[in-house]
């Protein structure tokens, strides 16, 4: 088993997904502020089981929940 701290630590801002029959695939991105509107460079990729993928899925919807959009008179 790999030890926690020689994993790899990876930074990005931007997230390409892919999706196929068997799986889906996660482009971590890094942008460069001199490349505006270009995407990023990839910084780490990540395959997942789609079973793997729809838990992800949950726990992050759970984590940030959308809001509905703002109204008049909201405040």
């Amino acid at each position: 088993m790999t030890r926690p701290d020689s994993l790899p630590d990876f930074f990005a801002d931007g997230i390409q997904v892919a999706t196929g029959n068997f799986g889906v695939t996660l482009t971590l991105l890094l942008s460069d502020p001199e490349r505006s509107g270009e995407l990023g460079d990839p910084v780490a990729r990540i395959r997942l089981s789609p079973e793997l993928a729809q838990a992800l899925l949950k726990i992050l919807s759970d984590a940030y929940p959308t809001r509905p959009p703002a109204t008049e008179g909201d405040t």
